[in-house]
């Protein structure tokens, strides 16, 4: 599907899968300690999924640079693909950070992270300042879901400032993106956990 974001306001998104593990070895160690603690996550029974969600801007596109001189805001969305099964894909960013785990860089971003969404709301300004953004996304995933139905959906809204909107023909001043990320076992570093119970009876 073509990335009408990244056509019209030169802005890449992307979902990339945690299988670097060099990189990510300090942050997935912190993860398993955590979920450990968090005692309503039936550990046996799920996997965990580990993502970086990637917002990559052009600082010239279409001869009109920098980033600010085209975008007012975006507006990012991710959620289960698959509204009814909702039960089976959940987030964890929201227990995660409120256990103080940090899973973005300490940037002022507006974040709504909520079990079966996380919104994110960046201004040109500070895409433009940092260079786009990056975050994690922790999925949890029942076992027994099946594969057509392990699905992300990244929905990206870009707003366009006055000045770009009067430079393209029949522009509404926004654009859509609509992107599926299949959550693929096959390309997941497994996080392995200590048993629980025999923990509990040691």
């Amino acid at each position: 599907m073509t990335q009408s974001v990244d056509r019209l306001f030169g802005i890449n998104l992307d979902i990339e899968p945690d299988i670097y593990e060099a990189e990510y070895a300090e942050f997935r160690e912190q993860l398993v300690e955590h979920l450990q603690a968090l005692s309503d996550i039936p550990l046996d029974n799920v996997e965990v999924y580990i993502h970086q969600l990637r917002i990559s801007p052009k600082e010239n596109h279409l001869g009109v640079a920098p980033l600010g001189a085209r975008l007012s805001h975006l507006n990012v969305q991710i959620e289960p693909m698959k509204k009814k099964k909702a039960n089976f894909i959940w987030f964890l960013n929201r227990p995660l950070r409120d256990r103080n785990l940090r899973l973005k860089p300490d940037q002022e971003v507006e974040i709504d992270a909520r079990k079966h969404r996380i919104s994110y709301s960046l201004s040109a300004d500070f895409c433009q300042t940092h260079e786009g953004y990056s975050d994690y996304i922790v999925t949890v995933i029942m076992k027994g879901c099946q594969a057509k139905h392990r699905l992300l959906q990244l929905t990206a809204t870009a707003y366009a400032t006055e000045t770009f909107k009067g430079r393209l023909l029949n522009f509404r001043g926004y654009a859509t993106t609509k992107l599926n990320f299949p959550l693929d076992s096959a390309r997941q570093l497994p996080l392995t956990f200590e048993n629980r119970a025999r923990n509990a009876e040691e």
